[in-house]
């Protein structure tokens, strides 16, 4: 990506930037409740729609790197592992904190771009 935010490094570090961030307002009180929050800007929705795309390609990235270290076979059975353990974590998650937690991401990166 041509961008120079945060997202040129890999989306686990990236996400990882904006999750302490968001652990941090958290912490100190600072998140409002989403219905309070004013509507997400569009270049704000256009940087989200650009960091989705890249992350809608990580499946794909992922079996690649592992099919050049491990071959195609076991490079399938790697993703297909590891799909699921995400899988299962997806669905355990706590939507009302995923929500809160998207919020806030929201607003880092209105902040950022502000």
């Amino acid at each position: 990506m041509s961008s120079s935010s945060s997202w040129g490094q890999s989306p686990a570090i990236a996400a990882g930037g904006a999750a302490a961030e968001a652990a941090a307002a958290a912490a100190t009180g600072a998140a409002q409740p989403v219905a309070a929050q004013e509507p997400v800007p569009p270049a704000v929705c256009a940087d989200v729609g650009r960091r989705m795309q890249h992350a809608d390609n990580f499946w794909q990235q992922l079996e690649a790197a592992a099919a050049a270290e491990v071959g195609p076979q076991k490079a399938k059975r790697f993703v297909a592992a590891f799909q699921q353990a995400h899988d299962n974590k997806v669905q355990a998650a706590n939507l009302e904190q995923a929500d809160q937690l998207a919020a806030q991401i929201f607003a880092a990166i209105q902040q950022q771009q502000g």
